[in-house]
């Protein structure tokens, strides 16, 4: 009896972890369906709207955003940054879009980048920071989607980090 118990007890925290470890289905199911939607029937359901960036946008918005923005760029280090590209400076929030449904805020779309460089396309010694001076430089960017609440969000299927010259 007692093993059956702490079965069920590990069962459930097993369920627990692994439901909280990932995206919440109800806000992904949205967003699922907003890019599935085709026709126009979408169009009357479906609304986006580029907000303006760069000091516009409300502080309290604009520092959330950077916040995801931030933490989605720690991930290129074990992604795009495993290539051969070095990042340069801050991160910027380019670009923000928020999505209505039946004109409900159900998510941002954020695009960020990061100043590169692109080690690749140049003799880049890693000991010798003037062997730069001929690589191209560029920008690494992102888009990631975003929940109203700030506290689910992940990389946009479409917009996976790229490096543009």
């Amino acid at each position: 009896m007692a093993k059956n118990i702490a079965f069920i007890i590990l069962m459930a925290l097993t369920t627990t972890i692994a439901q909280g470890s990932g995206p919440q289905s109800s806000f992904w199911d949205i967003i699922e369906e907003f890019n599935n939607c085709e026709g126009p029937t979408c169009e009357q359901i479906y609304e986006e709207k580029e907000l303006v960036s760069e000091g516009t946008l409300p502080a309290a918005l604009e520092k959330a955003l950077m916040e995801v923005a931030e933490d989605q760029v720690r991930v290129w280090g074990d992604t795009i940054l495993e290539g051969g590209y070095i990042t340069r400076g801050e991160t910027e929030l380019n670009e923000v879009v928020a999505i209505y449904k039946n004109k409900k805020l159900i998510a941002y779309r954020i695009i960020y980048s990061q100043a590169a460089i692109n080690t690749d396309s140049c003799d880049y010694d890693y000991e010798n920071e003037e062997t730069l001076e001929d690589c191209t430089e560029g920008r690494i960017t992102e888009t990631s989607i975003v929940s109203p609440d700030f506290k689910e969000y992940d990389i946009d299927g479409d917009g996976y980090a790229n490096f543009e010259d």
